[in-house]
């Protein structure tokens, strides 16, 4: 294996190329190991590389020479050959390199844990060979006459290599590398509708996947959009499991990665009738050793029933590896291959995802100090949970370290470039909502979006929040206000329906989380309202509407929803309990998790009282309301003493209720209410990593991805605090932050009193 990568990399620094055309290693040992090793470091791509960074750029090379070598079409094209090896060392050096800085040195724990290379500011041009190694498939390539070059002319840094005549012909006919003219760069709206289909073909040929000839491929995952950048993800980690590289991706929460796995395993059992190839373990504080254990024996034994007959890998996916002490027995499985000791079957391939390191900015944590009773822990030298000296609460996301062995596999996952978000957000409203509403729309609503993520993310108290599963809910929250809501509650002419529709869902998953308290004479509400009636003011496709009328058209459809709840006279009719009712009553209704933060008297658990009278399903006092769930609350008051079973145990009896009312009344649902929920975040067990799965999947977040539950099928979850919580965590639902009230919200609360 060393030496074949030896040869050739000798052959290319002696610049012998013609020699290298003709090139087939035959287990022939030259030189000394040292000349071995100096030369394969020189071309290492990082000064000081570890052994195991070594092996990695060596195994990869090798895996793909290998390949190089038997495949026929290579020999059959002049300065092919040359140009595979070239661009394969390349390749070879982004994968082998880990993002994560691997020496020990005089850094704070947050440096030794910060990428030292972004997914996002480098190039990730790949020539791959397929399965068969037959064929060869590209991503990210494109011509420029003699040249190969990087398609994605956006990035600051280019690529670009020189190429014979004969080598561009082939590529370009039997590769299909598109000419640089024709690529469509940053306007989603000219995208073609048959680039996703394009894509999705490139990666069944790449793995190796048998069509018939004139056999349509179908998406094994209607909801998932398949981009350039997840198909360059995803062969990336197919090659790794190829080259047996363990793979630790380590990103943003929401930025895709579970959904990435989940997609690509559909991928690989396609027209396979398996199910059962991928097993997920999500990671949290009460997660045991034995609960890893019990994941890899099913995961083993659904491999050795059905998978490795049928050829399909079986993978295992840790998710959030490194919030939990578990991450000790991870690494053992996945660097030492053993787990407590025993050999881990080799046909069990292992993702794992971590959180990044990050901490709060200084201004966010005053932010989060400012929410609700601020703190529930005051000083830092108090806080129970550290990173090295760090509390968990100044980090954006409450992690462990990681052990060194396991840093040296990890590469960047990456945030999306406001270009690539902008692909991702109008494939997501195209996919989700061209069954609803005209196409000529939905760029409108695209651009909406995404003019909403950037807000916020330009805005550093929020940037924590902000991923693709706002996007996704917001669509969900469309259909919901276009379909049901409004048609329902009307309070004008529906020729405004689709704007008003996306406003009312840009208000339940983005202006809700702003802070309403004025600052400077001004709010984060105001200046997200005028931001965005600006923006939809620019699309000849969606009603003009002015902050005036956007904030007139809220109060309506809440006062509309206010007037159906059974409220006793002597409670006003605020804007709190206007606000948390609304929020309420859509989130119930769609299985969304919401968290309430506020200090004690804002409205928080009278809402919750209120829904509970007022939402009885059939038996609701109110017309209208019976047309909607009939709700039952699961209360569980949180403390400093709280445990992840516990917790579980309140969803457990929750489902077990649901299930049962169910068989009589269809519009059953049960709602897990967690009160003072800010109270179990300081505690030691950490136990709120337990809700991910649940609030995610519906599940504790062990085992196959065919034991998700459907979200009609789920309970809903409403999490009220005192306290400020985890941004990251508020990720997984939606989130309002009720400020202090002002003179004029006391004032109207006088007069209805």
């Amino acid at each position: 294996m060393y030496q074949r990568v030896y040869k050739y990399l000798k052959l290319f620094d002696s610049k012998k190329f013609q020699e290298l055309e003709n090139f087939q290693y035959i287990g022939t040992l030259e030189d000394t190991d040292k000349q071995c090793l100096e030369t394969i470091i020189k071309h290492c791509g990082t000064p000081n590389p570890t052994w195991k960074e070594i092996r990695h750029f060596v195994w990869f090379l090798n895996n793909q020479l290998s390949a190089c070598e038997q495949s026929n079409v290579i020999r059959t094209v002049k300065g092919l050959k040359e140009f595979t090896v070239k661009f394969m060392i390349d390749m070879s050096r982004d994968f082998a390199t880990s993002s994560m800085p691997t020496g020990e040195g005089n850094e704070d724990i947050i440096k030794q844990h910060n990428p030292r290379q972004n997914w996002e500011h480098n190039l990730h041009p790949y020539l791959f060979f397929n399965k068969s190694r037959k064929s060869v498939t590209h991503v990210g390539l494109a011509l420029n006459g003699s040249e190969v070059v990087n398609e994605k002319s956006h990035y600051q840094c280019k690529f670009s290599m020189k190429i014979s005549p004969e080598v561009e012909r082939f590529l370009s006919v039997k590769v299909n590398v598109p000419q640089i003219f024709q690529q469509k760069i940053g306007n989603v709206s000219e995208r073609s509708s048959n680039e996703g289909y394009m894509l999705l073909k490139r990666l069944v040929n790449f793995m190796n996947i048998p069509i018939e000839d004139g056999m349509e491929i179908i998406s094994p995952d209607e909801n998932y959009v398949l981009t350039q950048d997840n198909l360059t993800k995803i062969m990336g980690i197919q090659t790794r499991f190829r080259c047996q590289i363990p793979v630790v991706l380590m990103g943003e929460t929401g930025c895709g990665k579970t959904h990435l796995i989940r997609f690509m395993c559909k991928v690989a059992a396609y027209r396979k009738n398996i199910k059962n190839n991928m097993f997920i373990m999500k990671i949290h504080g009460g997660t045991t050793e034995e609960d890893v254990i019990k994941c890899l024996e099913k995961a083993e034994f659904e491999a050795l029933k059905t998978n490795r007959t049928k050829k399909v890998d079986t993978v295992v996916f840790f998710d959030e590896a490194n919030t939990s002490d578990v991450i000790s027995l991870i690494k053992e499985i996945m660097c030492d291959g053993k787990c407590r000791g025993k050999p881990v079957p080799p046909f069990l391939k292992f993702v794992a995802a971590c959180n990044p390191y990050r901490c709060h900015s200084e201004a966010m944590i005053k932010q989060l100090k400012g929410a609700g009773l601020g703190w529930k822990d005051k000083e830092p030298s108090k806080a129970t949970e550290k990173l090295g000296e760090i509390p968990l609460r100044d980090l954006v996301y409450r992690v462990l370290q990681i052990p060194d062995s396991l840093k040296a596999l990890v590469y960047d996952f990456g945030k999306l470039d406001s270009n690539t978000e902008r692909d991702y957000i109008y494939q997501i409203v195209y996919s989700r909502l061209r069954k609803e509403i005209n196409g000529r729309e939905i760029p409108a609503i695209a651009t909406v979006l995404a003019e909403c993520q950037k807000y916020l993310k330009e805005n550093e108290d929020e940037c924590s929040f902000v991923s693709l599963r706002d996007v996704e809910r917001a669509m969900i929250f469309f259909k919901f206000f276009h379909n049901e809501f409004i048609v329902l509650f009307p309070v004008q002419k529906n020729e405004s329906r689709i704007t008003e529709s996306l406003l009312l869902a840009l208000t339940v998953s983005y202006f809700a989380r702003l802070d309403s308290q004025d600052v400077d004479g001004t709010n984060a509400r105001t200046k997200f309202e005028d931001h965005i009636c600006k923006v939809i003011s620019r699309s000849n496709e969606l009603k003009r509407f002015s902050a005036y009328d956007f904030r007139l058209m809220l109060s309506q459809y809440q006062n509309k929803l206010l007037d159906c709840m059974s409220i006793e006279e002597n409670i006003a009719r605020n804007a709190a309990l206007k606000e948390n009712l609304f929020m309420m009553f859509v989130c119930i209704q769609l299985r969304i998790p919401l968290f309430l933060v506020g200090k004690p008297g804002s409205s928080k658990s009278l809402a919750k009282t209120i829904i509970q009278i007022s939402m009885r399903g059939q038996n609701s006092k109110n017309e209208k309301l019976k047309q909607f769930n009939h709700v039952h609350l699961h209360s569980y008051q949180c403390s400093e003493l709280s445990t992840a079973d516990s917790i579980r145990d309140v969803f457990d009896a929750a489902v077990k209720y649901q299930k049962k009312r169910r068989e009589k009344d269809r519009s059953f649902v049960s709602v897990v209410v967690l009160d003072e929920v800010g109270l179990a975040e300081a505690s030691p067990f950490l136990p709120l990593k337990s809700l991910h799965p649940l609030l995610e999947d519906g599940t504790e977040g062990t085992g196959s991805t065919d034991e998700r539950v459907n979200r009609e099928d789920r309970v809903a979850f409403i999490g009220i605090s005192n306290w400020a919580l985890d941004p990251a965590k508020m990720n997984r639902g939606i989130l309002v932050r009720r400020s202090e009230p002002t003179i004029k919200d006391l004032t109207d609360s006088a007069k209805f009193v």
